[in-house]
């Protein structure tokens, strides 16, 4: 995938960005992978002023969980967009792929990180996942996420804006990792934290500072631009 021109002029305004999409691990979260207090006060400042805020991650619904942010975003991006939607009424792609892989990558003798509607593992089955049918290969930080065929975060994104009434909402998202490309080319405004990859960067308008610094500067600018726009309920 080549980056596209990252000094091109944005095609819209952070005002006009009614939504805020964020990864979690390294772009939410702190450089040790804690939440940081401040990004979570940020969200609740966005939401307060009307804008949607989703998180967008390869991570699964526990995980999620036991970072206690179940509740704090209006919708969800999970495992990599093989699940998405509001948080109690998540949604998730037909898996038989993932699941038929997930048994011939663990047979191979390749560790396996199960989840519900993908799996991790490690970079040398990448040969393998080529082979096999119904899924598609992203890669991560030092791992290749495994999800349905036709599975990214930003297929899912424009699913989930579908879902909450905001098909045509401008977005602004903020990511790390090269499973962030998807996310930030389904956006209108793409940022990329001072530690992403440089594949990632070179996707973007725009570096902020890293990790959840990253995070509370977008959304500090996010505030600072105005006008409030509309917010979706909470469920």
């Amino acid at each position: 995938m080549e980056p596209e021109l990252r000094r091109k002029a944005p095609p819209a305004v952070l005002a006009e960005c009614a939504v805020v999409a964020t990864d979690l691990d390294r772009t939410f979260s702190r450089p040790d992978l804690s939440i940081d207090p401040a990004a979570v006060e940020a969200v609740r400042e966005l939401q307060d002023a009307g804008v949607t805020c989703i998180l967008a991650t390869g991570r699964s619904a526990a995980d999620v969980e036991a970072h206690r942010l179940h509740r704090l975003f209006d919708a969800y991006v999970l495992e990599g967009g093989a699940v998405w939607g509001r948080w109690g009424s998540l949604q998730q792609a037909d898996a038989t792929g993932v699941h038929d892989a997930l048994r011939i990558v663990r047979h191979a003798g390749h560790p396996v990180r199960e989840r519900k509607a993908s799996f991790g593992t490690a970079p040398e089955a990448l040969d393998l996942l080529n082979s096999l049918p119904g899924v598609a290969v992203h890669p991560n930080v030092d791992t290749l996420d495994v999800v349905p065929a036709g599975c990214d975060k930003g297929h899912a994104l424009r699913d989930v804006l579908a879902t909450l009434g905001l098909p045509g909402a401008k977005v602004a998202a903020i990511g790390d990792g090269c499973n962030d490309v998807h996310l930030l080319r389904a956006a209108d405004l793409r940022y990329a934290v001072a530690n992403a990859d440089p594949l990632t960067k070179g996707f973007a308008h725009e570096v902020v500072g890293p990790c959840s610094e990253g995070f509370v500067e977008l959304a500090r600018r996010r505030l600072a631009a105005r006008p409030a726009v509309a917010g979706v309920a909470k469920a």
